[in-house]
């Protein structure tokens, strides 16, 4: 009787396209181009917001990205016209 080989087994995990974990601090990234989907405003708004500093980007394993805190708070304090 043999054993399965799990050093070639394919290891499922669930995730989602454009986010990132840092497992250091716990905190959870959202690729810039993903950001306006998940908060569900226009991308020229995060864009905006980017440019003028009122969101701060990171560069997260070469893309940039937006904490997911950051992006609720910008959300949340944006100024409905």
């Amino acid at each position: 009787m043999s054993l399965p080989n799990y050093t070639t087994a394919k290891i499922r995990k669930n995730r989602t396209p454009g986010t990132f974990t840092n497992h250091g601090n716990g905190l959870m990234y959202i690729t810039l181009s993903r950001a306006p989907k998940v908060v569900g405003l226009p991308a020229h708004e995060i864009a905006a917001a980017v440019s003028d500093g009122r969101l701060p980007v990171q560069e997260v394993s070469g893309c940039k990205a937006v904490t997911l805190a950051d992006l609720c708070r910008f959300k949340a304090g944006r100024v409905q016209a």
